[in-house]
């Protein structure tokens, strides 16, 4: 059986929308009842959008303040994948463990590629990174016209 199978509604029905899925319904018996864990599948389109909104504003950026408390934490960033990791700390998409013997938590970002985060994640995580982005990296910019260049390279 394949590791996920991928179904689209055709009215009252759900049918699949590609080979393995459609193998894995056709083993099934007439009749057999197979459950399956709804999980919505995450858009390329809001992928590309979200890459290319940190590919635009990375290089005009030299660092970041990462921390959650009051005394800053520059993170220098280099690169849209530094800022990508630093979007993950300041959003709280990120595991915590509290280092023993002392008053520090670290901060392990978890993954959001499309295996790890679905659809209804995603519509979570990204309002809070355009609020980090705008709060952190361009304060001086209003959330309207960030949105405004976001649909502009969306379309």
């Amino acid at each position: 059986m394949a590791d996920r199978v991928y179904l689209a509604r055709a009215g009252d029905f759900l049918c699949s929308t590609d080979s393995d899925s459609l193998k894995l319904i056709r083993k099934l018996g007439d009749g057999e009842e197979v459950a399956f864990k709804p999980l919505r599948v995450r858009s390329l389109k809001w992928n590309k959008k979200y890459w290319a909104l940190l590919s635009d504003i990375a290089p005009h950026l030299t660092e970041i303040n990462i921390s959650l408390g009051e005394v800053p934490a520059m993170m220098p960033i280099t690169s849209k994948d530094d800022l990508h990791l630093a979007l993950k700390l300041i959003t709280g998409h990120c595991t915590t463990q509290h280092i023993k013997g002392t008053p520090y938590v670290l901060r392990i970002p978890k993954s959001t590629d499309f295996e790890s985060m679905n659809a209804d994640e995603w519509a979570e995580f990204y309002p809070l990174v355009i609020t980090a982005i705008h709060e952190r990296a361009l304060p001086q910019i209003n959330i309207p016209e960030l949105e405004e260049e976001l649909a502009r390279m969306a379309s």
